[in-house]
């Protein structure tokens, strides 16, 4: 009796595992062309009906796997993210601690320019533009694109040394040059101009760093090293411009 309960215990796991495989399958099957779709014809034009027809299935499946349009969207958008592996290891780069900030700096823009991610960079900021007029289309995404990255920086320049409102402060501001450019490259196409201007900015803001760090060690105000760094900036313009 109870290895006969026993037997037909596992055969109904068997069943419900390979049932559940098969749905696994078949969502992420779903999924794959949804976010096809969404790389080549944008979020915009992300309706229910339009998802259902680029995946081959009906409304009715799609709301029975993902629940919800929104969500679907949502999930696509962290799909079409992993079809860009430079793209999703960017932390690796500014996290870094064996070469310095502005090679790091360096480093990462390279990655995220590369031509290979143009359509997710398209993607994305289209995306960022519906949510701004309407979070709840795309749930998380103002949030992830205003402060995950921030928060990456954050971590990676305290871990180089310079306080968290230092770091912050910084931190937002590489994130806000890296997304500018971002947008410059793609109204303009010009991959080595955007790349020079990010370059310059870059080494700027490293030897910003690096002045808050000597600031921070010798005990004084960290505006004291904001204030130094126009002066000298002020100074090289003006022997420029003699």
């Amino acid at each position: 009796m109870w290895g006969s309960e026993i037997r037909s215990s596992l055969g109904t796991v068997a069943r419900t595992g390979t049932a559940g495989d098969n749905e696994a399958r078949g969502r992420e099957k779903l999924l794959s062309r949804i976010v096809g779709y969404m790389l080549q014809n944008g979020s915009a034009a992300a309706t229910l009906r339009e998802l259902a027809k680029a995946a081959g299935s009906n409304n009715r499946m799609l709301l029975y796997y993902f629940g919800s349009t929104e969500n679907l969207v949502k999930e696509a958008l962290d799909a079409a993210l992993l079809q860009y592996p430079s793209m999703k290891d960017l932390d690796r780069h500014i996290s870094r601690l064996d070469i310095p900030l502005d090679e790091r700096l360096r480093e990462t823009w390279r990655a995220v320019c590369r031509e290979e991610n143009l359509p997710y960079l398209r993607l994305l900021f289209e995306s960022v533009g519906l949510a701004v007029h309407q979070p709840e289309r795309i749930p998380g995404l103002l949030r992830h694109f205003g402060h995950d990255w921030v928060t990456t920086a954050t971590a990676a320049l305290q871990n180089d040394g310079l306080a968290h409102g230092d770091a912050n402060a910084l931190a937002r501001e590489i994130v806000a040059l890296w997304r500018g450019l971002q947008l410059d490259l793609l109204a303009t196409g010009d991959v080595d101009g955007v790349t020079a201007v990010h370059d310059r900015a870059a080494a700027a803001i490293s030897l910003r760093a690096a002045s808050l760090r000597a600031h921070q060690g010798a005990g004084a105000d960290p505006l004291d090293a904001v204030h130094d760094d126009v002066a000298d900036v002020g100074g090289a313009r003006g022997v420029g411009q003699g």
